[in-house]
C-alpha cells in the first residue's frame, strides 16, 4: 500500500476536469438510454409532456401496431431511437439522432424533444456517471 505522503501527492495531482470528461465519455451510451426512456414516457427536456398529441389517425395506426397511444413517444418504426447518439463536448453533451425524420420531428415538437429533464439527469448522475467517476479516480490513484 502506498505511503501516506505518496497518496497525498497523487490526490493533489488529480485532474478532476479530466476525470469528469473521461467519466462522461465512458457513460455516453447511458445518456442515450436515458433519453430513450424519457422519450418513451412522452417527456421533454423541460419536464413537460410532449405536444401536440397524436392525431386520431395516428392513434388508430399505433393501436393496430400494438404501440402506446397515451403519450407521444416518437417511436413508430424505432429508427429515430436507434440512430440516437450522444456527443461529449468537454464536460457536457449533446444528444441527437441521425434519422432522416429528426428535422421534421424537431420542427413539429420543438427542440425540447432532445435532452434530459432534471429527473433523468439526476438518474444518469447517480446510476451511471458517479460510479464511473469513482472508478476513474480509483484507477488514477491506484487504489
Amino acid at each position: 500500500m502506498a505511503r501516506i505522503n505518496q497518496m497525498i501527492k497523487r490526490v493533489q495531482s488529480l485532474n478532476i476536469d479530466l476525470m469528469s470528461e473521461l467519466s462522461i465519455e465512458d457513460t455516453v451510451y447511458k445518456l442515450v438510454e436515458k433519453q430513450q426512456e424519457q422519450m418513451y414516457e412522452g417527456i421533454d427536456s423541460d419536464g413537460g409532456e410532449r405536444e401536440p398529441e397524436y392525431s386520431p389517425f395516428t392513434i388508430a395506426v399505433k393501436q393496430s401496431k400494438g404501440q402506446r397511444t397515451d403519450v407521444v413517444t416518437l417511436n413508430d418504426t424505432g429508427s429515430f431511437y436507434q440512430k440516437m447518439v450522444a456527443t461529449v463536448q468537454g464536460d457536457s453533451y449533446i444528444i441527437t439522432s441521425g434519422d432522416e425524420k429528426t428535422g421534421d420531428l424537431l420542427t413539429k415538437y420543438g427542440p425540447d424533444i432532445l435532452g434530459l429533464s432534471t429527473p433523468y439527469k439526476s438518474r444518469y448522475v447517480s446510476e451511471d456517471l458517479r460510479p464511473a467517476f469513482m472508478a476513474n479516480v480509483r484507477k488514477e490513484l491506484k487504489l
